[in-house]
């Protein structure tokens, strides 16, 4: 993954972060890591982000599937392209939009 992305791995405030989205209490609600041309596996460890409602993964090239872990929390929308979303299409929390 990226760790160069503008604002991120600083001791900064994470809300703040470039492609973060918070709740009013600081808890991340969404990542967008769009167009990034992020290789490798997904991260296994998003499901630690509790309040986490949203993920945006096309236009990079990750491998693998998104993990159980991830598709099953609650109220999660995932979005990629066809390349990025490994699991089916319509799966109980997993890519529910593909994008062309």
């Amino acid at each position: 993954m990226a760790t160069d992305y503008p604002g991120w791995l600083t001791t900064g405030d994470h809300c703040e972060w470039s492609g973060i989205s918070c709740s009013s209490d600081k808890h991340i609600t969404s990542v967008t890591l769009q167009n990034l041309n992020l290789t490798g596996p997904y991260p296994t460890n998003l499901n630690n982000l509790s309040a986490m409602t949203g993920l945006i993964t096309d236009g990079n090239s990750l491998t693998g599937v998104i993990s159980n872990d991830i598709c099953g929390m609650t109220g999660i929308h995932i979005e990629g392209d066809a390349s990025n979303c490994p699991n089916a299409v319509g799966t109980e929390g997993c890519c529910f939009t593909v994008v062309a």
